[in-house]
This record gives C-alpha cells, structure tokens and sequence, in this order.
C-alpha cells in the first residue's frame, strides 16, 4: 500500500497561486486555479477559439502550458 500524500511545504497553496499569477502566458490565457488541495490543484481556462486547432479542440501547445506547470508544481522546491 502506497504511503498517505505528505505536504513538505504548510504554504504550498500560497506559494503555488504567487508562481502561476507571475507567470505572464497565464493571465494570457485567461487561466485560473480552480482548487488547490494537498497533492493536487486543476486549472481552468475559457474555451476560447484562438487557443484552438482546426478541429475546434484545445491547441497541444494550450495543453503542454499546463503540463509543464503541473511538473514544476512537483520539483523539490518545496511546492
């Protein structure tokens, strides 16, 4: 059985929403934190047409955004 999610860091949600609002292709996109809990948070963003491909789905590189900001999200910095 897998060990209980331990938080390293008590201000993690604090520290989480100040490095996603200084980062400028967030406000770009419109993007919000919609919960942050210990070992998870979700983003939003409003589905807009020039964030799409040709087949109306979100662009890869809208997805890949958040991606690489979930993985920073998990580096020992204490996040």
């Amino acid at each position: 059985m897998a060990e209980p999610f331990k938080i390293r860091n008590p201000n993690f949600a604090a520290r989480l929403a100040d490095s996603f609002a200084r980062q400028d292709i967030i406000s770009f996109l419109d993007a919000k934190i919609s919960t942050i809990d210990p070992g998870s948070f979700e983003i939003s963003v409003p589905y807009r047409r020039e964030l799409t491909q040709q087949r109306g789905f979100f662009h890869g590189g809208v997805i890949g955004t958040f991606i690489t900001l979930e993985n920073a999200s998990e580096k020992p910095n204490g996040l």
